[in-house]
């Protein structure tokens, strides 16, 4: 018996919260045999050794971010992924499939009809979430797909896991009943951090993630011109890395304020584990898109767990954990001058930003990263034996 672990971009050696949440779910199911079913750009050698798996690889590579060409790369991805399918389920005593992103889904439905389907939806990662709202004719078209993804996996027997309740009553909107959605919350593992008070850390705010322009980044670097006013010394980091970047770079020249924002590049996971707990506040400002709202990214449950106060953009997922005053504080997206006022009222107010850090090293034990990723594991062991 196995298990058929299709993937749909490059997880490893990125320590990102994809590869995050599949790593933890790898070592669950240590007793299993597993197969996986990879992009080009996937080293087989790393899955093999690491996992002792077998390995199949499709010809076409996915691009990391989301590039216009990524688009072109899905459509003959998909094709290979079916045909390899269908060969590995024919010699191998595959049980169940389990996968990430909609493009699984795709896969599964045309190339094994009677195995069971675990797909998890990390990432809100659906057509019409990603593209909807960007111009007419991408907007139709991924709405058609995730139309024609939705009657495809309606029927098929398994479950779907999501990471919040929003994105739970989005896809139940959409025709898949409520029964079948799972929720599994992106969470991290909280004895990796040690938090510290706030007289121990700098005067510094940090940012982590790719860099896109759905991120809000621009919003972020443009309401640190008024927290430096106000505090001469303060740091702001940005630590990751993406199509965005030059033009990151370029406004925060323009604004006069480029040697107090530092853009690190990719840090390993292990130096972001020790240095969190040193940075005064995380800001996640989300831009207001329909991914956005359905989302709600590791990086809150790490900062949490690392003792840092969480601001975030007030979008749907984004309060189902932070709430205002007590576990976080939220602002209005894509409003700069908003953001600015809730990071100047945690900085200056030792009291409020003490309630609120130990309120959020509370919620990131809540969902802790081997509590939400069991509920995986049994579903996995559930449709397999």
């Amino acid at each position: 018996m196995s298990i058929l672990f299709c993937l749909r971009e490059q997880f490893l050696p990125i320590t990102g919260s994809y590869s995050f949440r599949i790593n933890r779910l790898l070592e669950r199911l240590e007793d299993v045999e597993k197969i996986f079913l990879v992009p080009k750009n996937q080293d087989k050698k790393i899955l093999e050794n690491n996992y002792n798996s077998l390995t199949f690889q499709t010809f076409t590579p996915i691009p990391r971010f989301s590039y216009w060409y990524k688009s072109l790369a899905i459509f003959p991805f998909v094709l290979e992924c079916s045909t390899i399918m269908k060969k590995i389920s024919k010699m191998s005593d595959v049980k169940v499939i389990y996968g990430f992103g909609f493009t699984v889904a795709l896969n599964a439905c045309m190339g094994t009809n009677n195995i069971p389907l675990i797909l998890d939806l990390c990432e809100a990662d659906l057509p019409y979430a990603r593209l909807g709202g960007r111009s007419f004719i991408p907007s139709l078209l991924a709405g058609h797909a995730e139309n024609f993804i939705f009657s495809s996996i309606a029927d098929k027997e398994g479950e779907i896991f999501v990471l919040n309740q929003a994105m739970k009553d989005y896809l139940n909107e959409r025709g898949i009943n409520k029964k079948k959605i799972k929720i599994a919350y992106d969470g991290t593992d909280t004895s990796l951090f040690e938090p510290k008070s706030f007289d121990e850390k700098n005067p510094s705010i940090i940012f982590t993630g790719d860099l896109d322009s759905r991120d809000g980044i621009d919003t972020l670097i443009k309401s640190f011109v008024r927290v430096k006013k106000e505090f001469k010394d303060a740091k702001l980091y940005i630590v990751g890395d993406g199509p965005y970047l030059p033009k990151l770079k370029a406004l925060a020249s323009r604004l006069k304020i480029r040697k107090n924002v530092i853009f690190t590049g990719w840090v390993p996971f292990e130096k972001l584990v020790k240095d969190l707990p040193d940075f005064l506040l995380g800001v996640i400002p989300s831009k207001p898109t329909l991914m956005n709202n359905l989302t709600i990214p590791r990086k809150i449950f790490e900062f949490m767990a690392a003792g840092i106060p969480v601001i975030a953009s007030d979008l749907n997922a984004m309060r189902e954990v932070v709430k205002t005053g007590s576990s976080g504080l939220l602002f209005h997206p894509d409003n700069h001058e908003s953001l600015s006022e809730a990071i100047l009222r945690l900085m200056s107010n030792p009291v409020l930003y003490n309630r609120i850090q130990k309120n959020g090293v509370k919620i990131s034990r809540k969902y802790e990263i081997d509590k939400e990723v069991k509920k995986i594991e049994q579903s996995i062991r559930k449709h397999a034996f």
